[in-house]
């Protein structure tokens, strides 16, 4: 695959369908205002990088395991995203990889995170909902691939 060097480049991993269904119990847990996200918009960011590799490797395919460490809510200016924060030595080790070959991420620190919806409002009945999640829903394994997708970022 051929990245144009002036474009940037993204990496991302989508989770396998068993991770799917996992994350489907936190759906069995409804807030009203909680807009969730289908499973064709989750995945995992590898990087994020204005700044192309010196080279583009594609790993083997492999799937790269995870676990919610926790839920938070992250101020995205007009919404609050419901974001599962992951711990992955798989992932991180991939970000390593491109970074240490020139890629640059655009937010720093990395911070390896599945987006599973949003809200509207960061209300005290949302905090409880994040509450309940973390007391409930922590600790469950996501495998993301066994592919690893890249293009360049768009114009």
């Amino acid at each position: 695959m051929i990245i144009p060097s002036n474009r940037g480049f993204y990496c991302w991993m989508n989770p396998d369908l068993d991770s799917i269904l996992r994350l489907g119990s936190i759906r069995n847990k409804e807030h009203p205002s909680l807009k969730h996200y289908n499973s064709t918009r989750l995945h995992v960011t590898v990087i994020y990088s204005h700044t192309c590799p010196s080279r583009v490797l594609i790993p083997k395919a492999k799937l790269y395991q995870s676990t919610v460490e926790s839920y938070e809510l992250w101020d995205d200016g007009n919404k609050f995203l419901l974001v599962g924060k992951l711990n992955s030595r798989d992932i991180e080790a991939l970000h390593r990889l491109y970074t240490s070959l020139g890629a640059v991420h655009t937010f720093d620190p990395y911070s390896p995170h599945i987006t599973l919806g949003e809200f509207s409002t960061d209300s005290a009945d949302v905090q409880e909902y994040i509450y309940a999640l973390n007391r409930t829903n922590s600790g469950v394994q996501i495998s993301f691939g066994p592919q690893v997708f890249i293009d360049s970022l768009k114009e």
